[in-house]
């Protein structure tokens, strides 16, 4: 379609405006039942959609550029309109070819817009984008384009900004806000969501962006609401067809610039947002949502998803087939949802007032119920009589000022109904419900009670020790899980003996659950402990003593759900409390100038049972202790531990023998005593000379069998802890590099416990050297591309992809100038997959240091080997 046919169509009027694709596919025969309408209202594709409603009622909706199947090509920003957000039209398109101001790029796609009316004009923001042959973070921006109409024609206003000018890769996904008279700009695409204050004329930045949500999510869109600021983003991913993860999450704040937060009081800068619509059975991967209000002032949430008894993609398979959908807002304790958080399939029409209006008189309202528990279904019933023009009255159902639902009403002039309203109530108090239209209230409102009732939670997977050493740290765990039909906050208390020793509090949705572990040492008692799990109606005994059994002492496991008093599901497992002895070797390079290896031992039991230890193996023979521990208690070749932690010297075969190369490896130390236990020796060969080292907490390097190895401890590299030791080449990384390694084998001392690539200025300079990029498999968790967004020499962001790594594994950071992008290869290399996007790191050095790094999260070292570890010009 060329401007002059888009110019010819708008001029016509609604009359002449194209059929060609509407909310309706077919007219079903029979009677239409016009007070309802069914999801999606507008096929085959509408993307990203912003709304905007005009003075003279019409709503009027932008959507991303896309084909839709037809043989017209790319609609670049198709514009559709409605009276009533169900029935849409098509109207024009905003551009006849794709801007070109794009710098350090080409353009190919228009994405995401937003519509806003200001200063007497309609202002559309809408993401430019360079995607083939690659899709270039570095280059994606912002732009403006402006109408006296909603319909047209636009005037591209050209570049409001790129994201290698503000530091924020992947600029797109606009949404206009003005807060207090000042225009902003809020945008991101899972690089973090970012908000700047605009000029005046909202034309370009007036300051520096500030970060309000992590990397997790994309197209955000802020309504303040009664003071609260709501920030709908959404997260997952959106063009995979209905296999796609997309849905709506929300945080609030008190202020535009944050912080938001989710139900948890978890900052969206480091935590999900709380569900507003996720998928269901018929439809997937709602998302990237706007807002819009009918006549009632009720909110609509205006979004895209999928049909999945539809093709994934339209027929020329060029676009993702994702039609519109709009459905209502509920407020939940002041959280906006969708009903059950799924899109709806049948939904009531929103209310829309046209014409000669008729004018509701409301003499008595009724309800059910006088009080109800939360989430209780109850009905409030009204008498309503038109004192006006026939027509058609959308009477609300009001909660104080709020709508909580609508319904239309034929009315005859002087005729009386009476209209009911199935409804239910969220909150605990006096809630005052009143029928009405929007300009026709009830006189006098009906007081309904909402009376809380205690949290229904259930304790699944529970999980304890079956062998717990006297002053061992044994781990408690269950999943907490709310089976009620409303929303729980509650403690969860690790009950010893009667009494909570552990408290954990729990805010959780119906139907949402948690997963929480306590940690809890014990020191043997004759009579043993009780053990419980306590939270609201649900106690789990996990423990009850027995009689004392050969110096053990045994222990009952009971795990019980109960309902009030009474005992009604139980499992039974023998946990025992007893001596044990446990050995560890330290797994760093043996010092063999003195021929000799330590071997830490902790030996845990009662005080009147110690350990009698006669002896270790080694390659090349049995050997006796011949040297005191550190507590001098007996030097002698055979040795009683009490309870405690010693260092025993060990002599090694021969002089020094383990120095030797065919001594590298791993070997098992054998203590015999009253309980047999083994520990593992490991001796690291030396090193390669072309690689440097560095640590700031305890570490070790060499080779072992043939791959690189690096045993390190080490609090965190996140926020301001930065330790870890490296195995890594110095100034080895240019301006173009791939830098590839394959992890071998990650000892796991912590489920987040790090290992992988990491590249930065200077890698012996920890928290302070920039240019910091971490390409990480995460031992229990998945994979993590995490950098220094600050420039403060800590790393401080990072998603987090995949699933807990089953070794060997293969990762991939590509460096292209200061623009770093993650992958990695579950499976050895056959498949790769990116972590997050790419990244923009302003303060990488055009050649930094490149290795392969250990941080165990825990002062204990975890041994990690590596091999094929390249550094690759690209």
């Amino acid at each position: 379609m060329n401007r002059r046919s888009l110019l010819q169509r708008i001029a016509l009027g609604a009359g002449a405006l194209s059929t060609a694709a509407t909310g309706t596919a077919e007219t079903p025969a029979g009677p239409v039942d016009r007070s309802t309408y069914r999801n999606p209202v507008f096929e085959p594709v509408f993307a990203d959609p912003s709304t905007v409603r005009t003075d003279d009622g019409w709503y009027y909706a932008y959507g991303t550029m896309d084909r839709w199947g037809d043989g017209e090509g790319f609609r670049i920003v198709p514009i559709v309109r409605s009276t009533n957000l169900v029935d849409w039209e098509y109207v024009g398109d905003v551009f006849e070819s794709v801007p070109e101001w794009l710098e350090r790029g080409d353009a190919d796609f228009v994405w995401a817009p937003d519509v806003a009316q200001y200063r007497g004009k309609y202002h559309l923001y809408y993401s430019l984008v360079d995607a083939a042959p690659e899709y270039n973070d570095d280059a994606q921006g912002v732009g403006l384009a402006v109408a006296d109409s909603p319909a047209g024609p636009f005037t591209d206003r050209g570049k409001v900004l790129q994201g290698f000018e503000v530091g924020v890769l992947n600029s797109i996904d606009p949404m206009f806000y003005v807060d207090d008279g000042t225009p902003h700009l809020i945008w991101g695409s899972f690089n973090g969501i970012y908000l700047v204050e605009l000029t005046p004329d909202g034309t370009a930045p007036a300051g520096d962006p500030v970060q309000i949500a992590s990397a997790r999510f994309e197209g955000p869109y802020v309504e303040e609401r009664d003071g609260t600021y709501y920030l709908f983003v959404s997260s997952g991913t959106c063009c995979d067809g209905p296999s796609s993860s997309y849905r709506v999450e929300v945080g609030r704040a008190d202020s535009l610039d944050g912080p938001y937060l989710n139900r948890d009081g978890e900052s969206l800068l480091d935590a999900p947002g709380s569900v507003v619509v996720d998928d269901s059975e018929q439809f997937g991967a709602p998302g990237h949502n706007g807002l819009a209000y009918d006549d009632a002032d009720r909110a609509w949430l205006v979004y895209h998803g999928y049909e999945r008894d539809e093709p994934g993609f339209i027929a020329d398979g060029a676009a993702p087939r994702r039609p519109l959908f709009v459905d209502p807002l509920q407020w939940e304790s002041g959280w906006p949802a969708v009903e059950g958080r799924v899109p709806s399939v049948t939904q009531r029409r929103p209310s829309i007032e046209t014409g000669e209006q008729p004018r509701v008189a409301v003499p008595n309202v009724s309800a059910s119920v006088t009080s109800v528990t939360p989430d209780e279904r109850f009905s409030v019933t009204a008498t309503i009589r038109n004192e006006g023009a026939d027509g058609t009255a959308y009477v609300n159902l009001y909660d104080g000022s709020t709508v909580v639902d609508s319904a239309p009403a034929v009315l005859s002039a002087g005729e009386t109904q009476e209209v009911s309203f199935e409804t239910r109530l969220y909150t605990g108090g006096d809630h005052a419900l009143s029928v009405g239209t929007s300009v026709d209230r009830a006189s006098e409102p009906v007081t309904v009670t909402v009376d809380p009732r205690p949290a229904e939670l259930a304790f699944d997977d529970v999980e304890m020790p079956d062998v717990l050493s006297a002053a061992e740290a044994g781990e408690f765990s269950a999943t907490v899980r709310n089976v009620g039909s409303y929303e729980a906050s509650e403690s969860v208390d690790l009950v010893v003996d009667g009494s909570a020793v552990m408290s954990s509090p729990v805010d959780l949705d119906p139907g949402e659950s948690t997963a929480l572990t306590f940690r809890r040492a014990f020191t043997v008692a004759d009579d043993g402990y009780q053990v419980d799990l306590v939270a609201g109606n649900v106690e789990e005994r996990l423990g009850e003593s027995d009689d004392d059994f050969y110096g053990r002492q045994d222990r009952l496991i009971q795990y019980a759900h109960t309902d009030g008093d009474e005992v009604t599901d139980r499992d039974t497992w023998i946990n025992s409390l007893a001596p044990e002895t446990r050995a560890h070797v330290d797994a760093d390079p043996v010092e063999v100038g003195d021929g000799t290896a330590s071997v830490d031992v902790t030996v845990t039991g009662e005080t009147d049972r110690p350990l009698s230890l006669a002896g270790y193996t080694l390659p090349g023979g049995e050997f006796s202790f011949d040297t005191a521990d550190e507590q001098d208690l007996v030097a002698a070749t055979s040795r009683t531990l009490d309870p405690g932690e010693h260092t025993l010297e060990i002599p090694l075969p021969g002089e020094g023998s383990l120095s030797t190369p065919e001594s590298y490896g791993t070997h098992e130390v054998t203590f015999d005593g009253d309980d047999s236990t083994a520990a593992t020796l490991t001796v690291l060969a030396p090193p390669p000379a072309s690689f440097s080292t560095f640590a700031n907490t305890t570490a070790d390097f060499g080779q072992l069998d043939g791959d690189y190895a690096v045993n390190a401890a080490g609090t965190d590299t996140w926020t301001f802890a930065d330790e870890y030791g490296t195995l890594y080449r110095s100034d080895a990384a240019g301006e173009r590099v791939d830098v590839e390694v394959r992890v071998t084998g990650q000892e796991e001392t912590d489920a987040y416990a790090k290992a992988g690539i990491m590249v930065r200025n200077d890698l012996a300079a920890p928290g302070e050297s920039l240019g910091y990029v971490l390409l990480t498999a995460l031992a229990g968790t998945g994979y993590q591309l995490s950098w220094d967004a600050t420039d403060d020499g800590f790393i401080d962001s990072g998603p987090v992809a995949g699933s807990e790594p089953d070794y060997p594994v293969r990762l991939r950071l590509e460096k292209r100038g200061s623009t770093f992008r993650g992958y990695y290869s579950p499976d050895d290399g056959a498949t790769w997959a990116q972590v997050g996007s790419a990244v923009s790191v302003p303060s990488a050095d055009a050649v930094q240091d490149a290795g392969m790094f250990v941080c165990a999260l825990d002062a204990d070292p975890s041994l990690v080997t590596f091999d094929e570890f390249a550094i690759r010009p690209r």
